[in-house]
């Protein structure tokens, strides 16, 4: 039976933050240290003082060259390549939707020999919604805690990429055996093929 892995792109597969913290120096020579990004709403970056700064990054966010050219985290083109074996993989982001071709493209240069088979833009519904019309879903790959969980409720098994946000640490879903936590997308892949077992939502918790 055919297989479907859903992935979220910007902060799983691409560096979303680090293309910004590039951006804002090469306009503004201003420097953001990346440990100083924790907050999720990425305006939050922009100093109070600075509000150029929060416009040029909205600008980025709407513009398919600036996602056309972010940067894959490293290992990420070899982690896909498993995965692609095990099922097919669908994306499904919550970048505009205006942004589907140059996601595609950039897929199609950054990951050759694997193949994409759909880019779902989700800006602001509810991602896992998804899964409705992706009746084989098993398992997906996203970093933003809330996203996750939703998968995991729904029975696929999910891979939480990065540190959790709250809620993860503050509801009691931290307990879910179909829930996952990596550092990155390559060690997330890793955990898919040391815990797969066939079915949904089977594998061994973290």
């Amino acid at each position: 039976m055919r297989r479907t892995v859903i992935l979220d792109a910007d902060g799983t597969l691409y560096d979303l933050v680090g293309g910004l913290i590039r951006s804002i120096r090469n306009h503004f020579a201003y420097v953001i240290h990346r440990e100083d990004v924790r907050n999720r709403n990425l305006l939050m970056m922009a100093p109070p003082d600075r509000p150029e700064i929060g416009e040029h990054i909205l600008k980025c966010l709407k513009d398919p060259k600036f996602f056309y050219n972010l940067q894959p985290f490293p290992g990420v083109a070899e982690a896909l390549l498993p995965l692609a074996e095990y099922g097919k993989l669908v994306v499904v982001t919550a970048r505009d939707r205006s942004m589907v071709r140059a996601t595609q493209l950039a897929m199609a240069r950054d990951f050759p020999g694997v193949t994409i088979s759909g880019v779902e833009c989700r800006k602001g519904d509810n991602k896992a919604s998804v899964i409705r019309l992706i009746p084989d879903a098993r398992a997906a790959f996203e970093d933003d805690t809330e996203a996750a969980l939703e998968y995991a409720r729904k029975g696929l098994r999910t891979f939480l990429i990065g540190p959790p946000q709250a809620p993860y640490t503050t509801l009691p879903y931290g307990r879910m055996r179909n829930l996952h936590i990596a550092g990155s997308f390559p060690e997330a892949v890793e955990k898919f093929q040391a815990t797969r077992i066939p079915g949904v939502g089977s594998g061994i918790a973290s």
